[in-house]
């Protein structure tokens, strides 16, 4: 009896030691030995158009969200930095560094939107989606990545990520930073709360015709990401027709999924001011941009608030 009991633990130890490695525990990564090497190509706005966005900034951040979960294991957050030409991790989210250590390829999918520089933030508590300063959901300028590949190896992440306007059409609009009375929007002395407060009390609408009953051009918001690595956007609807402001050296708007019919001489702008409760309108003449295409990815530079022309007639009319 003794002799069939030793057969059996010498051939159970045996089983032990030819056990697939591909079965064996990983060991933790820390997050110094995680590098994330990143490519980033933006496609950019074609007309050259101070304050728009056409490259990646110093701070700018990108959330990263793996293999279609942003809700159980959290994301990587990587920030821009200028001087190195290259994006570096900020923080990792949850428990998403050692999930993704214990993985040799998946897919990512990456977002951005600018309001990051006026307050804005990520929301995951139902869905996903980005917030304003003010807790309602972000309508404007979206760049996404979507079911880009990565892999690790050696405790380094690696992976190539194009990322591209949500909609094949966009529009962005350019203001110079001016309230009525020629003060500035933004105060580079003042603290990130009041340039916040500042720059979101301003919206912006659009109606395609000056001269029709077309209901102000409805934006998309960014409402989920699916088990397959895409985003979910929801068109806003009738109750969210304005679109939220960025801030690149001015004040910026930007409308995706934007089309003007042919024939359409002109577009009426409307720029509300939640603080003073006061609206202008400013149409734009299409036949006298020189920019304008009527292409994906047009832009145009408004005038600023305070600007007055040949008639000493202020540009942006203030309504009643």
């Amino acid at each position: 009896m003794k002799k069939y009991i030793l057969l059996f633990c010498i051939a159970a130890f045996a089983f032990a030691c030819s056990k697939p490695e591909n079965l064996e525990p990983m060991a933790p990564v820390s997050e110094d030995e995680i590098l994330l090497e990143v490519d980033f190509t933006v496609t950019d706005g074609t007309p050259d158009v101070k304050g728009i966005k056409k490259a990646w900034a110093n701070n700018d951040v990108i959330y990263v969200f793996f293999n279609g979960d942003y809700y159980y294991h959290g994301y990587l957050k990587i920030k821009y930095n200028n001087s190195q030409k290259k994006w570096l991790v900020d923080s990792w989210e949850g428990d998403a560094q050692s999930v993704v250590a214990a993985t040799t390829s998946g897919i990512l999918s990456a977002v951005y939107a600018p309001i990051d520089k006026i307050g804005g933030y990520i929301d995951r508590t139902s869905g996903l989606s980005y917030k304003t300063a003010k807790g309602t959901s972000y309508l404007g300028l979206y760049l996404i990545a979507e079911k880009a590949p990565y892999t690790v190896s050696n405790g380094k992440l690696t992976a190539t990520i194009n990322m591209v306007p949500h909609e094949e059409k966009m529009v962005q609009f350019y203001m110079e930073p001016k309230h009525r009375d020629g003060s500035t929007i933004y105060d580079t002395y003042a603290s990130n709360e009041e340039n916040n407060q500042e720059i979101n009390r301003f919206t912006l609408q659009v109606k395609k015709n000056a001269n029709s009953a077309v209901a102000f051009q409805n934006p998309y918001r960014l409402s989920s990401l699916l088990d397959d690595g895409s985003f979910q956007f929801s068109n806003s609807g009738a109750l969210y027709n304005y679109v939220d402001p960025y801030y690149y050296g001015g004040l910026c708007f930007a409308l995706t999924d934007f089309s003007v019919n042919t024939g359409v001489e002109a577009i009426l702008i409307r720029l509300n001011d939640s603080k003073t409760n006061k609206s202008y309108d400013f149409t734009l003449q299409l036949s006298s941009a020189s920019w304008w295409n009527n292409k994906a990815y047009s832009a145009f530079k408004l005038p600023a608030l305070n600007q007055k022309d040949s008639s000493d007639n202020y540009y942006w009319k203030e309504n009643n």
